[in-house]
């Protein structure tokens, strides 16, 4: 069933925005680049998220207490000692939600405690605080399907110590998650992606894979394939679906739902079609106009996000003011427009054609790492990061289950978890072949997870609600 309510494009200027994988579909602020600060007269202050380094951070809300780390830094050593002082400041709220086109509700700042009551004192020859933990309590009337703000300031009383709007202010962005059914697997577990090829597999399977410890083990269910295509008729790209996907999405209460109501993310893979469109090879006036469609129907069916997947493409036609030459920029363009249209949504990528992590382009000056919020290579590779980007938005592994291509060793899973990676890839999960597929998800559970990932008792035929025992026919 679709969801028809309107939404009204976001028409931000995207300086830094980036979405953290997450659970919920909020919006996540900038990540600052610090080294804008180095090397200047000024002394500045710069208040962010102490784990990620950006000024908006998403916050989980899994039990009645929760706390995260914010950190105060200075441009530069002071040379003097520096007070500072942060507080929550409802009154930010206000402009956010209007900078940002959002309607967060603010949690109320009575629930919010920061360490030593926000007071701290930097030495003359200190940067940066230590970590000073912020603590949430949830409070009478919590709405799971709502997002709280709570807006944080710093200021600061000694003379010479100046901010810019942008590194005066942060933000969490909260969710009541406390009922919620979780694959929640520890602070900074590795994500677990698997890409359904739905022509012939039900993605509820995801749902009959649980850990010893009844956690659900896939993290983001990626739909293979809706296609970009171009329309001779209209003299547009549009997004196409062929009746397999289109039947999941007209269906999505039944066949979509329940894997986000268990926490998982539902993305759909954009892929080319055989013909002149492509993500690769779109004219900036062709990826804003797609990346348009493709919120729209990110929003109509409450979906995650996008993956891109440059392959299958025909040579355009660059008479065409639609299309572009084929290339990394080209691709890096709609990621970028896909991320300003779409700021609460993930944007993912594939590794392949003109388009790989490590070659992404800065659009408008904003970096990979702020648009692409991670990318998976081809089976059997690594993905490398980009400008901007960590290690912790790569996938350190790509499995293809079918073909049996790619490493599912423990000892890989674990030394991969270990540099740092922050995803793992499974692709073409398909209940016919658990015989020769579960064993090689079971070794990967146990690298990333140190725990045993219980093999499925029941699966869902293709087109079917129907929970039937595994070995039915």
């Amino acid at each position: 069933m679709k969801n028809n309510l309107k939404y009204t494009f976001l028409s931000m200027l995207l300086c830094g925005m980036a979405f953290t994988a997450c659970d919920d579909d909020v919006t996540v602020g900038q990540e600052v680049n610090e080294s804008q600060y180095e090397n200047v007269t000024k002394l500045q202050g710069l208040l962010v998220d102490q784990s990620t380094n950006k000024n908006s951070s998403v916050i989980e809300m899994r039990g009645n207490v929760h706390s995260t780390d914010i950190s105060f830094r200075l441009s530069k050593l002071p040379q003097k000692g520096v007070d500072v002082k942060i507080a929550v400041d409802e009154a930010y709220a206000a402009e956010y939600n209007a900078i940002h086109n959002t309607t967060y509700e603010v949690f109320p700042a009575a629930n919010v405690k920061i360490a030593n009551d926000g007071v701290f004192v930097l030495a003359p020859d200190d940067k940066a605080t230590p970590s000073i933990k912020v603590t949430l309590n949830a409070f009478d009337g919590m709405k799971e399907d709502k997002t709280y703000i709570v807006p944080i300031t710093a200021t600061s009383s000694t003379e010479g110590v100046s901010f810019t709007k942008e590194s005066q202010h942060m933000v969490l962005l909260v969710t009541d998650s406390r009922n919620k059914p979780s694959n929640f697997k520890g602070d900074g577990a590795v994500t677990m992606v698997l890409y359904f090829e739905v022509n012939d597999t039900n993605p509820l399977n995801a749902l009959e894979f649980l850990t010893e410890s009844g956690k659900y083990y896939f993290d983001h269910v990626v739909l293979f394939a809706a296609n970009i295509n171009w329309d001779p008729v209209k003299k547009r790209v549009y997004l196409a679906n062929n009746p397999n996907v289109q039947f999941l999405l007209d269906n999505n209460e039944e066949y979509l739902q329940p894997l986000r109501r268990a926490g998982m993310k539902v993305i759909l893979s954009i892929l080319g079609n055989h013909d002149e469109a492509g993500v690769a090879q779109l004219s900036d006036m062709g990826a804003r106009e797609f990346a348009k469609e493709l919120a729209a129907c990110c929003r109509a069916y409450n979906l995650d996000g996008v993956a891109f997947d440059d392959e299958y493409s025909s040579f355009p036609d660059l008479n065409n003011p639609w299309l572009a030459p084929h290339s990394a920029y080209a691709g890096s363009r709609l990621m970028y427009e896909c991320k300003l249209a779409m700021p609460e949504k993930i944007v993912s990528l594939y590794n392949l054609g003109a388009m790989y992590s490590n070659s992404l382009e800065v659009i408008d000056g904003v970096d990979p790492g702020q648009y692409c919020d991670y990318a998976v290579a081809d089976y059997g590779g690594a993905a490398s990061p980009g400008t901007g980007m960590t290690l912790k938005q790569c996938g350190g592994m790509s499995i293809e289950l079918r073909r049996g291509s790619g490493d599912s060793r423990e000892e890989t899973a674990r030394r991969k978890k270990e540099q740092g990676y922050g995803y793992y890839m499974f692709f073409a999960l398909d209940p016919s072949l658990y015989g020769i597929q579960v064993d090689r998800l079971q070794s990967v559970c146990k690298g990333l997870y140190n725990e045993e990932l219980n093999y499925p008792t029941h699966k869902y035929k293709k087109n079917s609600t129907k929970r039937i025992p595994v070995n039915a026919e």
